[in-house]
């Protein structure tokens, strides 16, 4: 009985296999080499030189009870305030191409990716200096609940000597909420961080 079953298998297998497998032969004939097709020949637009600004958008979690960053064990949508805003830079890519800077976007959502830890900030550092771009940090959509992670980044973002843009609820309805982000006296760091509602 199971030499049977087995057999069954097999033939049903080769059935349903053998049309697959004839079709990928028949396709693999007709693939052209790269270095033959015509999109390889010549690019439709060539090559230009240009300045690259690498924008984090990040949107900061909150402290839990313990005093750690919360975040959801398995990830969920990242903020919709992230995607709004690489979409803007994107919309400022197409309108603004030949001006000569492209702004590259990346979006972290501490709640979904996880927590910006200091070798993440240092990762950032490194990455920056081998692309050869330059960085700016935005904290964006921080609420009240959120704002103590968010100075948190902020300062650790300058103290690593990046521009830092803090915007969000919070910081735009109570100013005094910002005044650790005015500008230190001249000489003091070359670092800033600006309130998006400054």
């Amino acid at each position: 009985m199971l030499l049977a079953a087995t057999a069954f298998l097999a033939i049903l297998l080769v059935a349903l296999a053998g049309p697959l497998v004839r079709r990928a032969r028949r396709e693999a004939r007709e693939l052209v080499p790269l270095a033959v097709s015509p999109a390889a020949a010549a690019p439709a637009h060539p090559a230009v030189l240009c300045r690259t600004l690498r924008v984090y958008f990040i949107k900061p979690s909150k402290y839990d009870d313990r005093g750690r960053v919360a975040h959801f064990w398995k990830g969920v949508l990242p903020n919709n305030t992230l995607t709004v805003l690489a979409a803007l830079n994107e919309a400022y890519n197409r309108v603004r191409r030949d001006d000569g800077v492209y702004v590259e976007t990346v979006i972290w959502d501490e709640q979904v990716d996880g927590p910006v830890l200091p070798p993440t900030i240092q990762s950032i550092q490194e990455k920056a200096l081998e692309d050869g771009v330059e960085v700016i940090v935005g904290l964006a959509g921080v609420q009240t609940n959120q704002y103590p992670r968010g100075r948190d980044l902020a300062l650790q973002f300058r103290r690593a000597g990046f521009p830092v843009l803090f915007g969000g609820f919070h910081v735009s309805g109570y100013p005094e909420s910002r005044a650790w982000a005015r500008p230190r006296p001249s000489g003091a760091t070359s670092s800033t961080i600006t309130s998006a509602a400054s």
